[in-house]
């Protein structure tokens, strides 16, 4: 068997915290006896496929990086690496970014009209090649008093202040326009919902509160009617005036239905509010 299998496990061992084959087949749930013969290097014993699988779940790894197929953890991050040039570390800097809001962020930078001066800005302060003379004309006087006579060197002293100022111009001259360009997005949203400013959203919850007030008014007020015509149906009556109170309960039970179950969008129609106000008055 090839060696690279005992010589990988040891090494993710390690590199996940496990210092000893005991903590490694603790983990597994297997004899520690095991993981000797899995690390052993000059007399390697491969492990069964559900042991090795429960390593791919415990390292976070595909099976081929464990035999030494691949160099990187994942066929995924395998072939991000190759696209886009960046380290495994940095794409699982990125991979752990998902879900909090930054990985947006990048997107709306990598996606902006300008990103690359702001990729090229993030060069400037670590490769002096990279620094424009024309761009020293924005940098103050004073860092440039001491370099009169004589070439510059970008990467060390008052030269790297100066890689540095060029670098923190750019990249908040670029951030800049990315906050305006998300902002300007954010008010368009706002403007399609109707939130023109935050004194519209406040508005717009305290209506839907005060109208959620006004049927809980109303549907109390129908309840205490229902109660007080059912015991009147108990009480010696003439047939018609029974009649007419059994009429007003299923009124009542309809209305209580419709305002009970109603859509914000049949509520704003009035509909149901002017029912009420025609069953009680305009009170």
């Amino acid at each position: 068997m090839d060696i690279i299998l005992p010589i990988r496990i040891k090494q993710i061992r390690k590199e996940h915290g496990y210092k000893s084959q005991q903590d490694l087949a603790d983990a597994l749930s297997v004899d520690r006896s095991l993981v000797k013969g899995w690390e052993n290097e000059k007399k390697p014993v491969l492990p069964r496929l559900d042991n090795l699988l429960s390593m791919c779940d415990l390292f976070q790894c595909d099976l081929d990086y464990l035999t030494g197929r691949i160099q990187e953890p994942t066929h995924d991050i395998k072939y991000f690496k190759e696209i886009t040039g960046l380290s495994v570390e940095a794409i699982k800097k990125l991979i752990s970014l998902k879900g909090t809001g930054i990985d947006g962020i990048l997107s709306e930078i990598i996606d902006h009209k300008n990103s690359d001066r702001f990729f090229h800005a993030l060069v400037l302060s670590t490769d002096e090649d990279e620094i424009a003379w024309r761009n020293l004309d924005e940098i103050p006087r004073n860092l440039l008093s001491s370099y009169a006579e004589k070439p510059i060197d970008f990467s060390v002293g008052v030269g790297a202040d100066i890689a540095d100022f060029i670098a923190s111009q750019e990249l908040t001259s670029i951030i800049r326009n990315v906050r305006e360009t998300h902002e300007k997005g954010k008010e368009e949203r706002r403007k399609k919902e109707g939130l023109t400013d935050w004194r519209l959203a406040v508005s717009k919850q305290y209506r839907v509160y005060a109208e959620k007030q006004t049927r809980n008014e109303m549907l109390e007020r129908l309840e205490d009617d229902y109660n007080d015509l059912h015991t009147m149906l108990y009480e010696d009556r003439p047939a018609e005036e029974e009649k007419r109170i059994e009429k007003m309960l299923k009124k009542i039970d309809a209305l209580t239905a419709k305002i009970s179950n109603a859509t914000f969008m049949e509520w704003n129609q009035g509909i149901i509010q002017k029912e009420f106000e025609d069953m009680y008055g305009n009170e």
